[in-house]
C-alpha cells in the first residue's frame, strides 16, 4: 500500500492506494489534472470511497469539474463521504452528486454525511494489514458552527489513517475549535502521528499564537508535516510562524511547491528542492516564461513536490525524504532562509 500526497498547486489532494487496482481519495484539487494522471499511473479502476473534507473549491473542484472523478470514474465509486457546510448546497460537487442520484448513476446509500460522535467514525478497513481510516471530525457542533458562522472549514472533516500502530491524519482545513474538542475527547492525550498534513496550507486559522503554540506542543505531534501549497498563491501559505512552530517541535516539514518566503529566486529552484519528479505533480521543470521578468512572480516550483509514503510491514516509511534534507541543506548553503529551517527558541 502506498499514500500519495499530491501537488496539486494551491488546493489539497491524498490518493491511498489499497491494492488491485482500486484506491480511496481524500480531496481531489481545484481541477481533475493531477489526480487523474496519477490514478491512470497507478492503474486504478475502482475508487472504494471519494472523501471531500469540505465545500472549498481547493479541495473539491477535481470531482466536479466536466471531466472531473464524478464524471470519469461515475460507475467506479463505490462510496462517498462528504460534510456539510454553509458552502455545500452552493456547491458544484453537490449538484453533480444530486443529478447523479436522480439519474440513477448514485444509489443513496452509496453517499454518506460525515457526522462523528464521541469515537471516530470507521470508514474502510483491511484486517489483513492491520490498516484502518476512521473519520475523527467534524463533530455535530462543528457543522452547526460552519452553518451558522458562515464558515465551511468550521467542519473540515478530519481522517485518521492507522497502519501497524502507525498513524497518517489528514487534516484538511481544520481549525483549533475542533482540535481542542478533539483532545478533549482523548481526554488531553495528543496524537502522535507518523504523518500529519498541516491544516488549511499552513495558513492562518481562527485564533491566536497561543493557539498555535498548543498545537503544534500539546495537541499534534509528528514526525513529518505536510503542507500542500502552491508557489504563486496569494494567501500567504504557508505562514512562517506555522512552519516555524512545526519545525521547533522537530517534524520535518515537507511542502508540495516552494514560495519566495524560503528563496528569493525560485527559478534557481526548478525543477524542485528535491531534484526531479517521480510522480505527477502540477509544479513544472520549465522556467515560467509567463512572468520571467519577476522571480517573485514565478509559479508552481517544486519543493518535494509530489509525495509518497510506503505502508509495509515495518509501518509507514516516506519516500525521498534523505533527497529533501539535502535539498533544503543546498538551500541554506546557497544563502536561502526556508521556513523549515529555524534556529530554537532562546
Amino acid at each position: 500500500m502506498k499514500v500519495i500526497f499530491a501537488d496539486v498547486g494551491q488546493g489539497t489532494c491524498q490518493i491511498i492506494l489499497t491494492g488491485q487496482q482500486k484506491a480511496i481519495v481524500i480531496d481531489t484539487g481545484s481541477s481533475p489534472t493531477i489526480v487523474q494522471r496519477l490514478l491512470y499511473l497507478f492503474s486504478i479502476q475502482k475508487i472504494e470511497l471519494l472523501c471531500i473534507s469540505h465545500s472549498h473549491l481547493d479541495h473539491s473542484g477535481g470531482a466536479s469539474a466536466a471531466n472531473g472523478l464524478l464524471v470519469s470514474y461515475e460507475k467506479a465509486i463505490d462510496r462517498i463521504a462528504l460534510t456539510v457546510d454553509s458552502g455545500t448546497l452552493k456547491s458544484d460537487f453537490l449538484r453533480l452528486i444530486h443529478s447523479q442520484l436522480k439519474n440513477g448513476s448514485l444509489r443513496s446509500e452509496q453517499v454518506e454525511v460525515i457526522d462523528v460522535k464521541e469515537k471516530p467514525r470507521p470508514l474502510w478497513s483491511r484486517r489483513e494489514t492491520d490498516t484502518i481510516l476512521t473519520a475523527i471530525a467534524p463533530l455535530g457542533g462543528h457543522t452547526l458552527s460552519a452553518l451558522t458562522d458562515n464558515n465551511p472549514n468550521a467542519s473540515s472533516a478530519v481522517f485518521e489513517l492507522r497502519h501497524k500502530g502507525s498513524r497518517i491524519v489528514f487534516s484538511g482545513d481544520s481549525e483549533y475549535a475542533q482540535w481542542r474538542d478533539l483532545l478533549r475527547l482523548r481526554n488531553g492525550t495528543p496524537f502522535q502521528c507518523r504523518v500529519v498534513t498541516v491544516p488549511h496550507h499552513g495558513g492562518l486559522m481562527s485564533g491566536t499564537s497561543d493557539d498555535l503554540e498548543w498545537l503544534t506542543t500539546a495537541a499534534i505531534k509528528s514526525d513529518i508535516v505536510v503542507v500542500s501549497v502552491g508557489t504563486s498563491n496569494q494567501h500567504q501559505h504557508p505562514r512562517q510562524e506555522v512552519i516555524e512552530a512545526f519545525s521547533r517541535q522537530g517534524a520535518h516539514v515537507l511542502c508540495t511547491q516552494i514560495t519566495r518566503r524560503c528563496c528569493s529566486d525560485l527559478e534557481s529552484c526548478r525543477p524542485g528542492v528535491i531534484g526531479g519528479f517521480s510522480y505527477p505533480a502540477a509544479a513544472s521543470s520549465k522556467p515560467d516564461r509567463v512572468r520571467k521578468k519577476s522571480s517573485s512572480g514565478s509559479r508552481n516550483v517544486a519543493c518535494a513536490g509530489t509525495i509518497a509514503a510506503s505502508l509495509s510491514e515495518d509501518g509507514i516509511e516516506m519516500e525521498r525524504l534523505p533527497d529533501h534534507k539535502m535539498g533544503v541543506d543546498r538551500l541554506v548553503s546557497a544563502g536561502h532562509s526556508p521556513a523549515c529551517r529555524v534556529p530554537p527558541k532562546p
